[in-house]
Parts: C-alpha cells; structure tokens; sequence
C-alpha cells in the first residue's frame, strides 16, 4: 500500500511576514526643540501617508518603553499587494534626543556669544572649509560668512555705542578719538577719522539691541555649537561635548537592539535609523566604531539633509571616519537625501560610489525660495519619499 507523501507547506518568507516588527530612531539636528517633539511629527506624518495606512496601537499604551527613552507604536491597517510588500506588522517610533546636552548659553546669552566670538571666527574663516564653494555645498560656507559678517556688525556696533558713551557730537569727533587713542599714536592716525564717522551714526545702539535676536545669528548660535562639537570642547564638569552626545545616542540604539519579547527574542527584525542635519553627523560618529557586527546585519542608515561633506574639510577626525564607513560598507543599507533648495545639505562623500545611485536622492521639497531660509532643511519628514522609506 502506496502512502502518498506529506507535502510540507512552503515556509513563509521573512521579507513577507506579518509578525515583523520594525523600530525606528530619529537622531534630530541642531534646531533646539523639546525632546520627542520631532518623533511626534514624524508619526503623525507617518499617520497622513496614503502610501501605507497606519494606525496607533491602542493594545500597548500610550508609549512603548525601552531603556533611556518611550516610543510610539504603528501598526499597519492592511496589507499590501502580491506586487507590492507589505509593511511591518509593527512599526516603534523613538527618539534619540541629545539636545540637551549642549550648552543653553551657546544660544540665548548674548554676552557669552561675544567672548567666544573671536574663537569662533578662527575657527570658521581660517580653515580649509573655503574649498566647499567650488566641490560640494557655497551655500553653506556662504551662510557661515554672512553669518560671521553678522557677527562682526555686532562686536562693531557694541564698540560704537561704547565709544558714543565718551565722545561729544557737538565737538571735533576725530579729535575726540585722538585722544581716546593717545596709548597709540601711530594707530590714532589711521583709525581716528573712520572711527570718528561711524560714531557718528546714530542707529549703532539699535543694531547692537535687535541683531543678537535675528534669524541671522542662528547662524552663529549652530556654528558655535558645532564648533564645540567637532572639537569635543570641555564642558563645565571636564567631559567632552562630542563624546556625551556619541554617548547618548548610541544608548538608544543600544537598547533598542538589545530589546527582547517575553518570549526571550529579538524585539524587532530590523532597525532603521534616520539621522537628520548635524545628527547625520554624530550617526556617522556612533556607526564608525560600533562594536556588535552582528548587529549592523538588521540595521539600515537614513540620512536626511546632511552637511557631513562642508564640515569634513573642517574636521579630520569625521573626514577620516566617513571614509571608513563608506570603506567598509559596515551597514547593509544606506539612503542619502539631499535636498535642492535646501542650502545647508550636500550629499555625503563617498556614499554614491559605496551604495549606488539608486541610494544617493536629491528631492525638490518645495519650501521658500528666499536665500538662506531653513523651511525646506526642515521639510524632509513632511516628504513622500522620505516616508515611504521609513515604512517600507
């Protein structure tokens, strides 16, 4: 008697299960913002992506827990098509904020912003950066000399208003500040006339009130902050800026793959991280040296908006651990956006030839035209692209 054999039902590929479970960290940028702020857009733009519907899980609570931060939890509301794969089964929005380990001062204290200014305009103008006009980004070493220029307009308005305190308009200004400048008599006679005429303008007090609080001196306010990240300044207790906020990402990411069911196994299949602006920067930072191999097989690199190729001319160390990066293709999977109106980004050096044009995207985000606006750098998690990215 001929038994018929059992025919074993073909196994489920993984690409297509509907018990995946996907987490995504969010490394935000410079822009001072409240923590979880900028997950929280990310998933309600999530929500309004007609690509992919989504939905919050009602059965896990408000936030889903894992160690040193709280995500949100999506799921999808169908599947997709026999064409067209579906989305994770689950989908663990979380944050990895770092923004609270900068300096408050660096900007809102103006008075501290004029004692580091100096250090600052050393930093930025002597430097190879300048070569960035004709290689990757101007705009952004453009910004960087307005913004320097504007700094300059400061310290010159507060010497001014200074000198304006001293000197009497209804007598001879030039020899007002002959006199003021008698320690140096060879520097009076270059100095005294033009000093003298720009004293005598009136709206010097005015310029040094209203330009510390323009759109203009965010400029200065990032470049001091990346100034002291790049250096790894000291902070007040003797612990390096670069190295805490390093630290306080790769804390999140550490957690999340290390995050277990109760069941004792991995709680996600995969992790995307999505670095957004000058957390580009520290995602390149953490990814260079991290140790678990095995780990970076599940992950994949999102980078949105990235100045990485203007300040590696300033920086070796992130020069050197880019190339390395894109050297030893340590992560399976990596897009680069850019945007076209969006001054302060440039593709990431080396990426193109380490993951192919296909993962190298240059998108039209539609924002303001003006010159130097910051809408369309902070238009990528409103972006088609950039969302189905995230969900696929």
């Amino acid at each position: 008697m001929n038994v018929p054999a059992v025919v074993q039902p073909a196994p489920v590929p993984a690409t297509v299960s509907r018990a995946r479970r996907r987490a995504v960290i969010f490394v935000p940028g410079l822009k001072r913002r409240e923590r979880n702020q900028q997950r929280d857009a990310l998933v309600e733009n999530l929500l309004l992506n007609e690509d992919v519907p989504l939905r919050r899980s009602a059965s896990d609570g408000d936030e889903i827990k894992i160690a040193g931060t709280a995500g949100v939890r999506l799921k999808a509301a169908r599947t997709g098509t026999e064409t067209d794969p579906p989305a994770p089964g689950e989908i663990d929005i979380f944050e990895a904020y770092w923004g609270d380990q900068l300096p408050v001062d660096a900007e809102q204290q103006p008075l501290r912003r004029m004692t580091r200014g100096l250090a600052l305009l050393r930093y930025w103008f002597v430097s190879p950066m300048w070569g960035a006009f004709s290689s990757t980004s101007w705009q952004i070493p453009a910004g960087l000399l307005l913004g320097g220029g504007a700094l300059v307009l400061w310290y010159l308005s507060l010497l001014a208003t200074f000198a304006g305190q001293w000197l009497d308009p209804a007598s001879d200004l030039t020899a007002q500040a002959k006199q003021l400048m008698s320690f140096a008599p060879w520097l009076a006679d270059w100095l005294a006339v033009p000093i003298a005429y720009v004293a005598s303008w009136r709206i010097w007090p005015l310029i040094s009130l209203l330009l510390p609080i323009t759109p203009i001196m965010v400029i200065v306010d990032h470049a001091q902050a990346v100034r002291l990240l790049l250096t790894n300044a000291m902070d007040e207790k003797g612990i390096g800026r670069r190295a805490r906020v390093r630290k306080a990402v790769a804390d999140v990411l550490s957690a999340a793959a290390e995050a277990r069911t109760s069941d004792g196994e991995p709680a996600y299949s995969e992790i995307v991280i999505v670095g957004h602006s000058f957390g580009t920067i520290i995602l390149i930072d953490v990814l260079a040296d991290w140790p678990y191999e095995a780990e970076l097989a599940k992950l994949s690199v999102v980078t949105l908006g990235s100045p990485q190729s203007v300040l590696a001319r300033r920086s070796s160390w992130l020069k050197e651990e880019t190339r390395r990066l894109m050297q030893e293709r340590r992560v399976s999977a990596w897009t680069d956006i850019s945007g076209e109106d969006d001054y302060l980004s440039a593709p990431i050096d080396g990426h193109k030839a380490a993951y192919g044009t296909a993962c190298a995207l240059t998108l039209s985000l539609e924002q303001s035209g003006l010159p130097f606006s910051t809408s369309a750098h902070d238009a990528y998690l409103a972006s088609y692209e950039v969302l189905r990215l995230i969900v696929r």
